[in-house]
């Protein structure tokens, strides 16, 4: 039998995977802009035949939008970033018009 440990990275991943399944779904493009990096989740609502028995609670996508020099290991952020924002717009492009 395994002990439960609420800090171990399986239970922390399920724990935050938890949280972020309880935000309600929007629409995209956002429709007012915002500060803040994070994960987000992309629901499909449509009737496309190879998503459909997901059904709209279940992501067919997550993904992530870093703070600008997150990725060269740099975590002081010195102003608000719209990292979310913007690659939430960039998805919404992507989705409508393609690469």
């Amino acid at each position: 039998m395994r002990e439960y440990d609420p800090l171990s990275v399986d239970e922390l991943g399920r724990s935050a995977a938890r949280a972020l399944m309880d935000y309600p779904p929007d629409k995209l493009p956002p429709t007012d802009a915002f500060t803040g990096a994070g994960v987000y989740t992309l629901n499909y609502m449509g009737k496309f035949p190879a998503y459909q028995d997901l059904g709209a609670e279940w992501p067919i996508y997550v993904g992530k939008a870093d703070p600008p020099g997150r990725r060269q290991g740099r975590t002081a952020v010195s102003r608000p970033s719209s990292a979310l924002y913007s690659r939430l717009i960039i998805v919404d492009s992507f989705i409508m018009h393609g690469p």
